[in-house]
């Protein structure tokens, strides 16, 4: 025989109470999930298309042991009032005895008005020399570069990247070999693509 319990009125009220607290509570915090949900989508979404300064070293190709400062725009849209700063300072250096340093204090003197996707800046930032030549270098091993910069919608960003010169003056490099018109051949055209890449930067 089955038995049936009646439940008080008082205790189907708070029942009840109860449960419809528990739905709004269910209810908010789905409302709160689809919102950071939403809001996340958007922030990736701007992440995707915003503009991303970069600052690095680089091997020239045509000339062994040299690093060349890069500074480029790696992202999706326009960059604009960029500002480039080393952490320490590049000496001050004149005119007359410019060197490698004096044009990269001069290009980077002011803010960058814009700085379009795939652009770049070069610079002849260090040479592998002899006594004479490597007062030409910039002189410090490791230089912090700290790019901030807009985008078109007026948003800031800030980065920073170690620009590592030493990791160049612990570097290797083949020495060509060959004499005979056939190796002298094969190594005027590697140049003359590597001419071609440069000038297509």
């Amino acid at each position: 025989m089955d038995l049936l319990v009646a439940l008080d009125p008082l205790q189907q009220a708070d029942s009840a109470t109860v449960w419809a607290g528990v739905s709004a509570l269910a209810a908010v915090v789905t409302t709160l999930v689809a919102i950071f949900s939403l809001n996340q989508i958007r922030k990736d979404s701007r992440d995707a298309i915003r503009p991303v300064v970069v600052a690095e070293l680089r091997d020239e190709p045509l000339v062994t042991a040299t690093a060349t400062l890069v500074v480029r725009n790696v992202g999706r849209s326009v960059a604009r009032d960029v500002v480039i700063y080393f952490d320490p300072p590049l000496p001050e250096v004149n005119s007359a005895q410019e060197g490698l340093v004096h044009p990269i204090n001069r290009r980077y003197a002011d803010p960058i008005p814009t700085l379009t996707p795939g652009m770049r800046l070069d610079n002849v930032w260090r040479f592998r020399g002899d006594a004479d030549e490597r007062h030409m270098a910039v002189p410090a091993d490791r230089v912090v570069a700290t790019a901030t910069y807009e985008d078109t919608r007026g948003r800031t960003y800030e980065d920073r990247y170690v620009l590592a010169t030493d990791v160049f003056e612990s570097g290797t490099y083949p020495e060509p070999g060959g004499t005979d018109q056939a190796a002298m051949g094969k190594r005027t055209a590697k140049a003359l693509e590597a001419i071609a890449r440069t000038l297509a930067r």
